[in-house]
């Protein structure tokens, strides 16, 4: 909308106080291509100024200029009117092609596909409109949802990330994108580890790529804070964890052999540790306590005599031996971990160990013993780790083992929210903030992850290759409709796979049409940029086909849903009159865990059913090169509407003309496109004549921008006289197509 300022009051302008300016800065592309909206007088301005306020310097190459469709010299710029309403094209020409017509250089035939929904003034060709039918569903073109499962009863189309933690070795590592309850991946193998009479488990996980912010930890339903004797240490990426060893060998031992007699030693066990230890673990637990006369349990003691060597020598005597005791009074099984340091971390080493008898506190042999054994658990060798986690968040946990947890960790969860660059209104942040808007999250996807210069995950585009004019637009269109984009990435997804899934999100689709990788989306009211009629139709191109057959009358979506715990939930919507369905397509909707968005989306696929049934495709000369993917144009034809297509009749007024045939006028914004006698196309807003409000059909609009006489712009009566004074083989019905 315009503004008009005056004196010191600001008055806004009527809407259509101005010309629809579409500048194509590149002759091949739509790179750089601008659309705005320049202030005219009523009495119209000249189409030089026009450019000048769509931004477009007049000195710059070689353009051509068209008015509504229609060609201008560049010699008549300056005198050529342009009234409010109307749309000016311009488009660079490519270089050395002078004045000539750039659409005669380029010899593309452009081919638009898509399909048509009935708009309040005509038939309107939607940019989000849809025509493919996949499972017995109709889709949408522009952004296609997921592939349904048509009707299949019992079968299950998705899972939250597997619902627990798991080791991927090479797999792709986890991307949050947004804010989304994750489930880490093992980045260790998890140990055990007896530290006086209690056993502790150590587990590391990994939540992935970027820079996260983690928070709400739980163990299955309840928050890590619920747990006693926890001990956590988050690592952000690259960090070292110290809290427990990233490699860890483990091999696994067996019962040492008891004593032949009382004044003996049990035989040697030996085992190998791995290579390039840096320290070694030996678990011991043995099962073994004295009786006395009474049936009271006594203290029992027993030794375990250890030694090393360098793998590869034989010498047991270069290192002095280790004894550690293991004392027991009670029948429960007793447990010890003894820890090895090594003089070196380059080598390999033979550990044996062997036991002695049990023994009083006394140091005397106790015959009076139950000894059922003691045994060589484990021997863990600590290596130096030597993965790679950069661009990582890890979390290492050290926890006591207790009536409270028992065993290894499997549903350890946490909500995870991806920190990425944000517009703030000027200019991209330099320090990553939280953000679900699909808009920030696919800008940075393509601009990719790095580490070191090292691309982690994305496409890693840079900033010359990537449409930012789009992005931002879409960004503040996402703000406005409330759509975001949170989901987890846990498999081998392909980059392509990615974009569309969060355009998706966004109502988008990615597009190269600029030369750049930017973004189409649905903007609702978006003003039509050009009209197909028959009179630019290649003879014989035009097709309609019906999506019929059987068709979904139920629409089930699927997604996950935080205030449930993020487990799935089910949408529903029938088609309008259906009361037992017979046929329900199941869509699982990726990346959108909003309630109130997953609602919309569930109506949009409903309302496809019945409103997207038409597929309309078409072949035009070189004037179709002036529509990019994602515009709104108006088409009328019999073939298409049945019967819409009119023409101007005797009786009406530049501002109020009488048509041939009715056309509806509904709630919102109505825009009406004529093609007038000398091939110029006039687009106004049109309104029902018993007032701005009503709706209905008429065939007698209120136009805010009058039609402009031929060609003095003199009004009907000027056009008539023109129409008059030529020849009468040149003259032309006053008329044009709706």
């Amino acid at each position: 909308m315009a503004v008009k300022q005056k004196k010191d009051k600001v008055v806004a302008a009527a809407p259509e106080a101005g010309a629809l300016v579409d500048f194509w800065p590149h002759p091949l592309t739509s790179e750089g291509r601008r659309q705005s909206v320049a202030v005219v007088p009523e009495k119209g301005a000249s189409l030089a100024e026009v450019l000048r306020q769509g931004g477009m310097a007049l000195g710059a190459g070689p353009v051509e200029a068209r008015v509504d469709g229609a060609p201008v010299a560049r010699a008549e710029w300056a005198r050529r009117l342009v009234l409010p309403g109307q749309i000016v094209e311009a488009r660079a020409v490519v270089q050395g092609g002078g004045d000539s017509d750039p659409f005669e250089i380029i010899s593309t035939i452009a081919v638009l596909t898509s399909s048509l929904r009935l708009g309040p003034a005509g038939l309107s060709l939607g940019q989000a409109a849809g025509g493919a039918v996949i499972g017995g569903l109709v889709t949408n073109a522009l952004f296609p949802v997921e592939l349904p499962d048509a009707g299949e009863p019992g079968r299950s189309v998705f899972s939250l990330h597997g619902g627990s933690n798991q080791a991927r070795p090479y797999e792709p590592a986890m991307l949050v994108l947004g804010t989304h309850r994750a489930f880490p991946d093992l980045a260790a193998q998890e140990r055990m580890q007896f530290i006086g009479d209690d056993q502790y488990l150590f587990q590391l996980f990994d939540f992935g790529i970027g820079d996260l912010d983690i928070s709400e930890i739980k163990i299955g339903a309840a928050l890590l804070t619920d747990f006693d004797d926890v001990e956590k240490e988050e690592k952000l990426p690259g960090e070292a964890v110290t809290l427990l060893a990233g490699d860890v060998q483990t091999i696994a031992g067996g019962e040492l052999a008891k004593p032949a007699s009382a004044d003996a030693e049990g035989a040697w066990t030996t085992k190998t540790s791995g290579e390039k230890a840096q320290r070694l673990e030996l678990d011991f637990v043995g099962a073994f306590f004295g009786r006395a006369k009474k049936g009271e349990g006594e203290l029992r003691n027993v030794a375990i005599e250890i030694q090393r060597k360098e793998h590869g020598t034989s010498d047991w005597t270069t290192v002095p031996p280790v004894t550690v005791t293991l004392s027991n009074s009670a029948t429960e099984p007793v447990r010890k971990t003894v820890e090895v340091t090594l003089p070196d971390a380059t080598k390999q080493w033979d550990v044996r160990a062997r036991r002695n008898k049990a023994v009083n506190s006394s140091g005397n042999i106790a015959k009076r013993t139950t000894d059922q054994g003691v045994s060589w658990a484990a021997l863990r060798t600590f290596q130096a780790n030597a993965a790679d986690a950069a661009g990582r968040t890890r979390l290492a946990l050290k926890i006591k083992a207790s009536g409270q947890l028992q065993g290894r960790i499997e549903r350890l969860s946490a909500l995870v929210k991806q920190k990425v660059p944000t517009w703030n209104g000027t200019a991209w942040s330099t320090t990553n903030q939280i953000s679900s808007n699909p808009a920030d999250i696919f800008r940075w996807f393509v601009k990719g992850v790095r580490v070191g210069g090292r691309l982690l995950a994305g496409l890693g585009l840079p900033d010359t290759r990537i449409d930012e004019t789009s992005i931002r637009a879409w960004r503040t269109w996402c703000d406005t409709e409330g759509l975001k984009c949170d989901a987890v990435l846990t498999g081998s997804q392909s980059i392509a796979d990615v974009l569309n899934m969060i355009c998706r999100c966004g109502r988008a689709s990615a597009s190269w049409a600029s030369g750049k990788l930017g973004v189409v989306f649905d903007q609702a009211g978006k003003a039509p940029t050009a009209m197909i009629t028959p009179g630019n139709i290649i003879a014989g191109s035009l097709e309609v086909n019906y999506a019929d057959g059987r068709l979904a009358d139920e629409v089930v979506v699927r997604y996950l849903d935080p205030d449930f715990d993020w487990q799935p939930a089910e949408l529903r919507r029938l088609k309008t009159g259906v009361t037992a369905p017979s046929r329900t397509a199941t869509v699982t909707l990726t990346g959108i865990v909003n309630r109130e968005q997953a609602k919309e989306e569930t109506n949009l696929i409903a309302a496809r059913q019945e409103h997207h049934r038409r597929r309309v495709t078409w072949e035009m000369g070189p004037e179709g090169l002036t529509i990019g993917r994602g515009d709104v144009v108006q088409a009328t034809s019999d073939l298409l509407s049945g019967g819409t297509t009119g023409r101007l009749q005797p009786g009406g007024t530049a501002a109020s003309p009488v048509l041939s045939q009715e056309i509806n006028i509904a709630s919102g914004v109505n825009y009406l496109t004529l093609r007038l006698i000398d091939g110029t196309l006039h687009t106004t807003v049109a309104q029902h004549p018993d007032g701005a409000s009503v709706t209905g059909k008429t065939t007698r609009p209120v136009l805010l921008t009058p039609l402009p006489g031929l060609p003095d712009h003199g009004g009907l009566a000027a056009a008539r006289r023109k129409n008059r004074s030529l020849p009468a083989t040149k003259r032309t019905p006053l008329g044009c197509g709706v």
